[in-house]
């Protein structure tokens, strides 16, 4: 029997049916091995559904409400899980387009191009608020954001806070930093408690309680990593000693203090210093320790501040850098004149009243050189020798590549300190004798000269060069002198006639 219609029940039983037209079911519709079902309405699936044939369904949902999709899932619209509900993402590949995830739980070792922040896609991070990378960031192959700074390949930008570091601008507060000038010689050679300028702006300093006999020159270029070719300050002893008391033996550095006035000692905002510094030893004195003391003189009086820091030298060139506090104490402004603001001694050697442990605030001590704790004595050997170049020193707490400027304008800021200059001058009369006009200086210097002399080719002080028959004309040792000149006179020579010579006028600190 192929139809059976119950009358009774209005049930239909048949094991085939083709219907051309619609079928209206008024109450539930029971199947079994379904091909194909096309409905406009809502289908419910008590025992789940699953798609593709056993074994190896492609993709099932449960009644439980899971769904496990065994290839990729393309979600062309919004996938909003329950506020208690979740996606669980396994070793599949799941592409979400315009997908919002409130929670997302898994290894996530295979997802490209999400992250649990909003607005995050491949290419694009567009975030409304604080992004915090607990590790460093890199952005291609060249460039490295660090906790300490910006790296790029071939460059390199390590400034915390732009506006608490150097960017443009002079950064060296150190004159002849390279030692490049010597306008006094390049070969000196201090006795006992010599103190005499050598190269540029830097000084050889024995005090009492040290026999210092050394000879000092301007050595030769060294090529030094990072740097180039630079000059440097070379100390050798000529003799042995050991210094007894405060005796020291230093290289010494003075900064005018109306050039530190920015640095706003005696305030909240004193400002911390960076100093550094290329050095290196013979092999005699390979190892030994130093110090580099700083002191500053406050507006009032001559009472010092001083801090202090010991280094190794080494046979090898070494960089050294030391970042000292801003001095904060009201009492201690620094004075606001052409007269020195704040001092720099390398100490070579000390002896024991003026060792002590390392000062690494500013303290009052009535101390200038104050070497630390594991001093060595470089007077122990004409073995040992002592180089230095590259000094530098600027605001804040970052050492900067060292500063190289041009030999023109390097020899132009010493010549403030120091100068001596050949010159030609029609000599007149002034009551009763005979004097130059006023010489003016190429550049102003600090102030008047405190040490001044006129000397023709070695011929003493005050001689002169009679440029119409050659002779020489000495005794013109009264000199006026101006930071911006001098005038020279004396007893000897004629008024009407051209003379030359060579002055030589020292302004140092």
């Amino acid at each position: 029997m192929g139809v059976q219609i119950q009358g009774d029940t209005g049930n239909v039983i048949a094991t085939k049916g083709t219907y051309s037209g619609n079928v209206t079911v008024g109450g539930t519709l029971t199947y079994e091995d379904v091909t194909n079902i096309d409905s406009v309405g809502l289908v419910t699936a008590r025992q789940g559904i699953e798609v593709g044939a056993r074994p190896g369904v492609a993709a099932s949902i449960s009644v439980d409400g899971n769904m496990i999709v065994s290839g990729i899932s393309t979600f062309g619209g919004k996938v909003l899980p329950s506020s208690d509900s979740s996606i669980d993402i396994g070793t599949t590949s799941v592409r979400f387009q315009n997908a919002y995830v409130d929670n997302y739980y898994g290894s996530g070792a295979n997802l490209t191009g999400i992250a649990a922040t909003d607005n995050v896609r491949t290419g694009i991070l567009d975030v409304a608020g604080i992004a915090t990378f607990r590790d460093d960031v890199l952005v291609g192959s060249a460039v490295t954001i660090s906790e300490s700074g910006v790296a790029i390949a071939g460059a390199g930008i390590t400034v915390a806070n732009i506006n608490g570091g150097q960017v443009g601008g002079r950064r060296n507060l150190i004159i002849n930093g390279d030692m490049s000038q010597a306008q006094r010689g390049t070969s000196f050679s201090p006795t006992g408690t010599d103190q005499i300028y050598t190269l540029d702006r830097f000084e050889h300093v024995a005090t009492s309680g040290v026999s210092a006999d050394c000879t000092v020159t301007q050595n030769q270029s060294y090529n030094i990593s990072g740097v180039g070719d630079m000059k440097s300050y070379k100390i050798t002893p000529d003799s042995t000693d050991t210094a007894t008391g405060g005796g020291n033996l230093t290289i010494r550095y003075q900064v005018e203090g109306q050039d530190l006035q920015h640095l706003e000692y005696g305030t909240s905002n004193a400002k911390p210093i960076t100093i550094s510094f290329f050095a290196k030893t013979a092999s005699a004195n390979n190892g030994d320790q130093y110090a580099l003391c700083l002191f500053h003189s406050r507006s009032s009086d001559a009472a010092q501040r001083t801090i202090n820091v010991p280094f190794t030298a080494t046979s090898s060139w070494q960089r050294f850098a030391f970042t000292f506090p801003g001095d904060t104490d009201s009492s201690y402004d620094i004075v606001d004149t052409t007269a020195s603001g704040m001092t720099l001694t390398w100490i070579l050697d000390s002896g024991p009243d003026d060792i002590m442990a390392q000062k690494s605030a500013w303290a009052t001590d009535g101390g200038y050189f104050r070497a630390v704790t594991g001093q060595s004595n470089f007077m122990d050997s004409t073995s040992n020798e002592f180089f230095l170049t590259g000094v530098q020193m600027e605001i804040g707490d970052t050492a900067t590549n060292f500063e190289k400027i041009t030999f023109a304008e390097n020899e132009r800021l010493c010549f403030r300190y120091y100068q001596s200059e050949d010159f030609a001058t029609l000599m007149g009369s002034a009551s009763g004798a005979v004097s130059t006009p006023r010489i003016t200086f190429p550049i102003k210097m600090r102030v008047a000269p405190t040490t001044f002399t006129v000397n023709y080719n070695s011929n003493g002080s005050g001689s002169f060069r009679n440029q119409n028959d050659g002779s020489t004309m000495t005794g013109h040792t009264t000199y006026t002198v101006y930071d911006y000149g001098f005038a020279a006179r004396g007893s000897s020579g004629s008024s009407n006639i051209l003379y030359s010579s060579t002055y030589f006028a020292d302004a140092e600190i």
